[in-house]
């Protein structure tokens, strides 16, 4: 497959030949903009200008994985996943909290105090929040629904006690006041994507259902920040039909990786091999 560079933000796609280029050398970021894990470290790099350092490549996920990237890159075969000169880092928010650090970005306070206060915020969405999240979309059993939906309005209204007290300025949207950190970073890629889809499949609206002002503000607030805008998957609650219902969404219109992907073997069989050739072929349609 040639390799081609995506228009919004979803970088290259590469054969298996094609990768070994960026393993050693470089720092190469492998992503999706589908998984709310992988949001957290495109936002950050975004937020920080990290991703002007940074070759981005696309994974598939699920049955269109590529086999080489478990393989070769991680094996645990999620994303995100960093490379940097051919050193591996792993987890949303390690490779977020690098590419923070490696910018010179401001996620973090530097006060050891109102830092244990981001880390507790992640903790207590990490350990109870997101988890609870997927238990209501995913469940199928009428009997089990209300349950689960109160467990996760719980979740969330201790969560919006945590987030109250430890505030630095109530009048303000985040946290930190004004500043973003990394605490916003770690919840509001799932609440983006988890919010409408909670209402769509299950007639859950979570702003509504659980008494949480204040994170609705700081997710108002932050999914209105550019880069945000930028890295945000805009038809998620689509996707999500595999876990409400078992079911793989119907396609979505073909990006510009998915039609070059579709006619690579035209290309080749025309000798028409090359990033420059296939995107001016594509742009001609």
């Amino acid at each position: 497959m040639t390799s081609i560079k995506q228009n919004h933000g979803e970088g290259l796609v590469l054969s298996e030949q094609e990768v070994e280029q960026y393993l050693h050398k470089g720092i190469t970021y492998f992503g999706n903009r589908v998984c709310p894990f992988a949001h957290r470290a495109w936002w950050t790099a975004n937020e920080t200008g990290f991703a002007d350092r940074m070759t981005y490549v696309h994974i598939e996920l699920m049955d269109n994985k590529p086999a080489w990237y478990q393989a070769k890159v991680n094996p645990s075969g999620t994303v995100p996943m960093l490379v940097v000169d051919g050193v591996p880092i792993f987890e949303s928010l390690i490779v977020a909290n690098y590419m923070n650090n490696a910018a010179g970005g401001s996620l973090w306070p530097t006060d050891p105090l109102k830092k244990s206060h981001v880390e507790a915020i992640i903790a207590k969405f990490d350990s109870k929040c997101t988890g609870a999240l997927y238990q209501v979309v995913r469940n199928r059993d009428p009997s089990k629904d209300a349950e689960l939906k109160a467990s996760l309005k719980s979740a969330y209204e201790d969560l919006e006690a945590l987030y109250t007290q430890f505030k630095a300025d109530p009048a303000k949207p985040y946290l930190m006041g004004d500043d973003l950190s990394m605490a916003e970073i770690a919840m509001m890629p799932f609440l983006d994507r988890m919010v409408p889809t909670l209402e769509h499949y299950r007639s859950f609206n979570l702003f509504r259902e659980a008494q949480i002002p204040n994170l609705q503000r700081a997710y108002e607030v932050a999914s209105a920040r550019p880069a945000f805008v930028k890295t945000r998957f805009p038809d998620a609650v689509k996707l999500m039909n595999v876990y409400a219902n078992g079911v793989r969404a119907a396609p979505l219109p073909p990006t510009l990786i998915q039609r070059a992907a579709q006619r690579a073997p035209m290309l080749i069989a025309g000798g028409l091999v090359g990033a420059a050739a296939a995107f001016a072929l594509l742009r001609a349609r």
